[in-house]
């Protein structure tokens, strides 16, 4: 009954003030657990009443109702399910961001490291007196290659020296 009051009341239908008082206290009737036959016989000529005036059976509000609360239950379950599929994403792509950075900072790490042993095995070698690495020749001073002769060729650049 509280349905056919929230239903009148939303679509601001107007209804006769002794039929909604009646209708009220037949609610708190049933509510309380003092239904009685009396009550069920008042209540059948206010409920076609209502359905003349709004088009409406009970039967559809009470379906809509559960429809309505299913809806809506769905609703809330899917939002749950999309808001933990977030924050896993967000956590993997977090991991993920991390994951990458340190692999750059030690790859930075690593490539400063063989400078520092580049630069310690020719100070080594300088220091010990042993013949060292010559700097690697950029394309402005690289020295031409050497020829030498071939038999099948008379100028074949040669790969060493």
């Amino acid at each position: 009954m509280t349905n056919i009051i929230a239903y009148v009341a939303s679509r601001q239908l107007e209804m006769d003030a002794d039929l909604v008082r009646q209708l009220v206290i037949l609610r708190d009737a049933y509510i309380a657990d003092r239904w009685q036959t009396a009550d069920e016989q008042a209540f059948w000529p206010a409920y076609h009443t209502f359905v003349a005036r709004t088009g409406v059976p009970i039967d559809a509000l009470i379906f809509s109702r559960r429809w309505t609360r299913c809806i809506a239950w769905g609703a809330a379950l899917l939002s749950i399910v999309v808001l933990v599929l977030l924050v896993a994403q967000l956590s993997f792509w977090a991991g993920l961001d991390s994951t990458v950075r340190q692999i750059d900072a030690l790859d930075g790490e690593l490539g400063a490291a063989r400078d520092r042993l580049r630069l310690l095995t020719l100070q080594g070698k300088a220091d010990a007196g042993l013949p060292t690495i010559p700097a690697m020749a950029t394309p402005a001073n690289a020295p031409a290659p050497a020829m030498r002769r071939s038999r099948h060729c008379k100028h074949v650049p040669s790969a060493t020296h």
